[in-house]
């Protein structure tokens, strides 16, 4: 999160006054985003399927927006809701969900009427290093697809669309500190089981820790 501090000058949201947040989590990252990057924005709609999170999400994302309380949440996964959402919107974010979601081509082509001229997709993923990667292919853990096959499914919709401001950065995975859900954000498919394998594979080769970057891609539409 302080990565994205120090680097989202890059981000330019300054002008939306909406926002649509596909599995926001608990909302830290939104919030930052809203309080230092979007002055403007005065509607916010949220797309989160775990309860947990949403209890954080709400009195987090309302903190952040202030005065400007027009703040929509529905609860589900993103396949089975959005066409519940209406209107559109300056800005989409898909900050670490692109994992769950099965087939973001379809997805695309259901948002494309939430979209208009000028709105700004941001997507946020974890790059994996090649040691991580052949590990995880090691223990038969399916792999999800990159910030490339993004950059596809959207411009199959939108092929003149402006690629912005890639940032990159990057952080370490403590193999013995790791957990289900870190490694989701990896993998898109892991469960205790797989984990107690990667954990034992990692450990006869001696690896300890992986590094790995988060990319943010930003894509405007045409």
């Amino acid at each position: 999160m302080q990565s994205i501090q120090d680097q989202g000058h890059g981000l330019v949201f300054h002008d939306a006054v909406s926002c649509l947040s596909v599995g926001p989590g608990g909302g830290e990252l939104d919030a930052l985003l809203i309080a230092n990057l979007m002055p403007k924005l005065e509607r916010y709609v949220a797309i989160e399927p775990d309860t947990g999170n949403i209890k954080e999400l709400v009195p987090r994302l309302i903190d952040a927006l202030g005065d400007r309380k027009n703040f929509e949440l529905h609860g589900g996964v993103v396949e089975d809701v959005l066409d519940n959402v209406q209107g559109h919107f300056d800005v989409v974010l898909f900050i670490h969900v692109l994992y769950y979601i099965k087939d973001f081509k379809s997805l695309v082509e259901r948002l494309k009427r939430l979209l208009r001229p000028g709105s700004k997709v941001l997507v946020a993923l974890t790059k994996r290093s090649d040691l991580f990667t052949s590990l995880m292919k090691e223990c038969g853990v399916k792999l999800w697809e990159g910030m490339e096959k993004s950059e596809q499914a959207l411009k199959i919709h939108y092929p003149d669309m402006d690629i912005q401001c890639p940032i990159t950065f990057g952080g370490t995975f403590n193999v013995k500190l790791m957990n289900v859900e870190a490694l989701q954000i990896a993998t898109g498919c892991f469960d205790v089981e797989e984990l107690a394998v990667f954990k034992q594979r990692a450990e006869l080769r001696g690896i300890e820790s992986f590094e790995y970057d988060v990319e943010i891609g930003m894509f405007t539409i045409s």
